[in-house]
């Protein structure tokens, strides 16, 4: 099974420090939830743990092995990366947008094989009932389900999602939630997931990561991290932490 590790890494962008000594570690089967401002470096960790960034310092390992001496097609095998934000035209029918997914087994066409990988990773995220669907015929639950599972088709050990409940209504963002923490739980997939919501970081996540201005404030399990005090400090806000409900509430 896949470990990450991230080893005292710096990232920059042109001459700002975007991650300053970031060490982390993500085991699996752990659904690993990243918090902190906007700006404090999220989304940096995950394309820089991807590949897409290049540490200046430090290093990067996926299953023992050195992120930057991979091969694109071999980072792309053993990881799902979902950003904010997916390009695709809105015409496509789902089983034609999953199987784009494939990409990193692909000959010089489509496969039964790629076919069948399609559907299962539909059914893993309980969306195989879409196949024939548009991508613009789809409820946002739905298409973010689907976006996911194109993530799934290459077989990854790894996922890293990128804000998965942005824009969807309260609904929505707990089907997605849920979906994750099965495919951790049932396929145990080494997930790490940007949140904004504190209290589905606190309900969801194995293990929480804090970040503010580009470091690792706090990381932990969630009771430990998700406190009162360490969201002051990070957030600049009041809150109140239900630990018996496992919800945040700011005041």
């Amino acid at each position: 099974m896949v470990i990450i590790k991230v080893v005292n890494i710096d990232v920059y962008y042109n001459s700002y420090k975007a991650l300053d000594r970031v060490s982390i570690t993500a085991r699996p089967g752990e659904v690993v939830g990243i918090i902190g401002p906007n700006g404090s470096g999220k989304t940096t960790l995950l394309r820089t743990i991807d590949g897409i960034l290049r540490p200046k310092i430090g290093s990067v390992y996926i299953d023992g092995k050195k992120v930057t001496s991979m091969k694109r097609r071999e980072v792309a095998k053993l990881v799902g990366y979902v950003p904010q934000r997916t390009e695709f035209s809105t015409y496509m029918t789902v089983l034609d947008f999953v199987l784009t997914g494939r990409r990193p087994y692909i000959g010089l066409s489509y496969t039964n094989k790629d076919f069948k990988k399609a559907v299962n990773a539909l059914k893993m995220v309980s969306a195989h009932h879409l196949i024939d669907r548009r991508l613009d015929q789809l409820s946002g639950g739905e298409l973010q389900r689907v976006i996911i599972a194109r993530s799934l088709a290459a077989e990854p050990s790894v996922l890293l999602l990128d804000e998965p409940t942005a824009n969807l209504d309260p609904r929505y963002q707990i089907e997605v939630l849920e979906h994750i923490r099965s495919l951790a739980e049932e396929k145990r997939n080494t997930i790490l997931v940007t949140l904004h919501d504190l209290t589905h970081a606190y309900r969801y996540s194995d293990k929480v990561i804090m970040m503010k201005n580009g470091r690792v404030f706090a990381m932990g399990d969630p009771q430990e991290v998700i406190t009162s005090e360490n969201i002051k400090n990070v957030f600049g806000l009041e809150a109140l932490v239900l630990k018996e409900l496992k919800a945040v509430i700011f005041r």
